[in-house]
């Protein structure tokens, strides 16, 4: 149902040219494909089934290739994060079966901090909707410069900028396991080891 939702979405998708021509209901199913690749991270795969989890670990980044492909159509990222975002998918393109370095200090401080003020942006946001509700206002009635409506699409374009953040970080960590895992498969299929053979004489 997931798969069916997603394509509808991406198709829906391809007759906008801007975010702001999209419904603001439109833009909670934007962040699909990185939560769908997320469950794919996390569900559980036995040492017996490494292929399994390899596979799931492939359409984590095919997913997120799709969600960032979508975010740079509508114009979504910075400048810095479209590098960002052509370096994870050359380095999936790749499949290179070194480990990558992780990634770079500074890039993960700014993040974490810009995670953390979209959150506290998302907790005030939040509060005036439950305060909009509590006192029973208009839909038209207007909060620091909120009616109900740019209310909901303040939060969802929030949601969207967190789950852009998270992907970045996301995809970073399933590019470390990836040689991994692919290293453990290919030991699993090579044959054992037998000792030498006894020296003559």
């Amino acid at each position: 149902e997931l798969r069916k939702l997603q394509h509808q979405v991406s198709a829906l998708q391809c007759k906008n040219d801007s975010i702001d021509d999209l419904p603001t209901s439109m833009i909670v199913f934007l962040t699909l494909e990185h939560h769908l690749a997320v469950s794919y991270t996390q569900l559980p795969t036995s040492i017996e089934h490494v292929d399994q989890r390899l596979e799931h670990l492939k359409t984590c980044c095919s997913l997120w290739d799709n969600f960032f492909r979508t975010l740079e159509a509508l114009e979504q990222l910075s400048k810095e994060e479209v590098k960002q975002y052509y370096t994870l998918m050359d380095d999936t393109d790749e499949e290179s079966s070194e480990i990558l370095p992780p990634v770079n200090r500074d890039t993960k401080i700014a993040r974490h901090r810009m995670k953390q003020e979209i959150k506290t942006e998302r907790e005030r946001l939040a509060a005036m909707n439950e305060r909009r509700t509590r006192l029973g206002m208009a839909e038209t009635e207007t909060v620091d410069g909120h009616d109900a409506d740019s209310l909901t699409r303040s939060l969802a374009l929030n949601e969207l900028e967190l789950a852009k953040l998270d992907a970045f970080d996301e995809w970073a960590n399933t590019l470390r396991e990836l040689p991994m895992v692919a290293r453990m498969l290919k030991n699993r299929g090579a044959p054992p080891s037998r000792p030498p053979p006894p020296s003559q004489g």
